[in-house]
């Protein structure tokens, strides 16, 4: 089976991870895509925290789950996915990030490192032995690229005793596709 981007890898894993009643987390938003694909995955019995730190992406993201009546499993947060650990204090089954920047919208408005790295910290204290934390990073903007290298950076140096790391890129795309990073804890 082959797959066609980051983001349906995050997908695939997340599915690998959480099923019906898990505890998951959508630490970025956005247009609702990946909050919508985990509240179906949790079921009635799950529960989603979704982030974003512009109002935007959060009314988008509650408009796109009504519309799909998917809205009573989420709890929308406007914040930064780096206090993550003020709102969420049970075990969580998977976290997807999905940095950058929110299509459509404020093009000055980005992920950044240090709080995308605050945010995996905070995700690894949260996550369930098993667990699984998927990032869809992208690299093919000067901003974007400097995120991407210092997350690569940092999840690298993380102790194999607490956590698997992979790493998949797809090396001949023309058009800077982004990458992905799975992190299971151990």
């Amino acid at each position: 089976m082959m797959f066609r981007n980051a983001v349906e890898l995050s997908h695939f894993y997340a599915a690998q991870a959480a099923g019906t009643g898990s505890v998951c987390i959508d630490a970025t938003a956005g247009n609702g895509n990946d909050t919508a694909f985990l509240a179906g995955l949790v079921g009635p019995e799950g529960k989603v925290y979704a982030f974003d730190v512009q109002q935007k992406a959060i009314a988008s993201t509650k408009k796109r789950l009504e519309d799909r009546g998917l809205r009573e499993r989420v709890r929308l947060i406007h914040d930064s996915h780096a206090r993550m650990g003020l709102y969420v204090r049970e075990p969580v089954d998977a976290i997807l990030f999905n940095l950058g920047r929110l299509p459509g919208s404020d093009r000055t408005v980005y992920t950044k490192s240090c709080a995308t790295i605050a945010a995996i910290e905070a995700g690894l204290g949260l996550l369930r032995r098993d667990g699984l934390l998927c990032i869809a990073a992208y690299w093919g903007d000067p901003i974007c690229n400097e995120e991407y290298r210092e997350v690569y950076d940092y999840l690298k140096g993380i102790p194999p005793r607490q956590a698997e790391v992979l790493f998949h890129e797809y090396i001949n795309e023309p058009h800077c596709p982004p990458t992905f990073f799975a992190v299971h804890k151990v």
